[in-house]
């Protein structure tokens, strides 16, 4: 998308996911800021897909509508058109540029009932919300609205209603339009997110998407896999020591074809450890960047690409703090 928003010289205007299960909130973050709106399902797609015969000709009919509005029809045709024929069809329509208010209401959502003492509400929540075929991938409305009818804590309970206003209730959500076809899924509301099944971890890669780098949603599926919190700087200093020994194997390796390959596994961990360290500092520890004292080539390819990325996001806030870990380099 951001080389079509290249090609076109603004964003797309709708961008549509004929593919199943696509309707998640970590689906709609990677294209922020180069799309205006995202149209999927939470739930498989059928063979025959989007009823393209009918969109093209409500556009037709219509060639000025605006893009939300397109959106918001898009979404009725879908549902519609499974009707009577497919009983799980859902569809709905996000507009991304609520993203940046809905995003600051999610994490101080998620730091609440990121709480040893929430872990069985949580994940019994989870098991009762709704899923889909992939059956991690939980409705984020109705997980939400599950946890309300559990916990009894007044601030947990005004962040949740907060979340849900900005998410679907109020008079800007996120999620602008949303369908189903009812039965088995009938609490779909929009958008799904990843909640793996207790004691299944999150995989690494998920710290490197967009929404696990700007959010606190990896450190709360970490807690639900947990008997403890793990401290974060453990976790990041284990895979500095792991990049650290590989840049020293490849110094003093001679063989060409060896050499290529530790390049290639030290590019990987240098991923990880960057995602690791800027996940430590969206859940508020910043003094793990501190673990990062090697004056090393591939530590210091780290601090760039770390101290790029907090001057570029939601968190550049943070930046002071990074740099104030980083005193013993200076």
């Amino acid at each position: 998308t951001k080389a079509m928003r290249q090609l076109v010289g603004r964003n797309v205007d709708i961008l549509g996911y004929d593919a199943c299960l696509m309707g998640m909130i970590e689906v709609a973050y990677e294209t922020k800021g180069s799309t205006d709106y995202v149209v999927f399902s939470e739930e498989a797609v059928p063979g025959k897909g989007f009823p393209y015969d009918v969109w093209l000709g409500l556009l037709a009919a219509n060639p000025d509508m605006s893009p939300s509005d397109a959106a918001k029809k898009l979404t009725e045709a879908y549902v519609t058109s499974y009707i009577g024929s497919y009983s799980k069809a859902t569809f709905a329509a996000v507009d991304q540029s609520k993203f940046d208010s809905f995003i600051p209401l999610f994490n101080d959502f998620t730091g609440l009932i990121q709480n040893q003492s929430l872990k069985s509400i949580c994940t019994d929540s989870a098991k009762n919300s709704q899923s889909f075929l992939k059956t991690e991938y939980k409705d984020l409305y109705d997980f939400i609205r599950e946890l309300k009818t559990r916990i009894k804590d007044g601030p947990i309970l005004v962040k949740a209603d907060q979340v849900l206003s900005a998410l679907k209730d109020g008079t800007a959500p996120l999620i602008i339009s949303s369908g189903n076809t009812g039965g088995p899924v009938a609490k779909a509301e929009g958008l799904s997110i990843y909640i793996p099944g207790i004691n299944k971890s999150s995989r690494i890669e998920y710290r490197t998407l967009k929404f696990g780098r700007d959010t606190r949603w990896p450190d709360f599926i970490e807690s639900l896999n947990h008997k403890t919190v793990p401290s974060p700087a453990f976790d990041t200093a284990v895979k500095i020591r792991q990049l650290l020994a590989l840049e020293k194997q490849l110094s003093a390796e001679k063989n060409a074809d060896r050499s290529t390959k530790l390049g290639y596994e030290i590019e990987q961990l240098i991923e990880l450890v960057e995602s690791c360290v800027i996940g430590d500092i969206n859940s508020g520890n910043p003094e793990s960047a501190s673990l990062l004292n090697s004056d090393s080539v591939a530590i210091r390819i780290v601090h760039d690409d770390i101290r790029q990325y907090l001057k570029n996001s939601l968190y550049s806030k943070a930046l002071p703090a990074y740099d104030k870990s980083l005193s013993i380099l200076n």
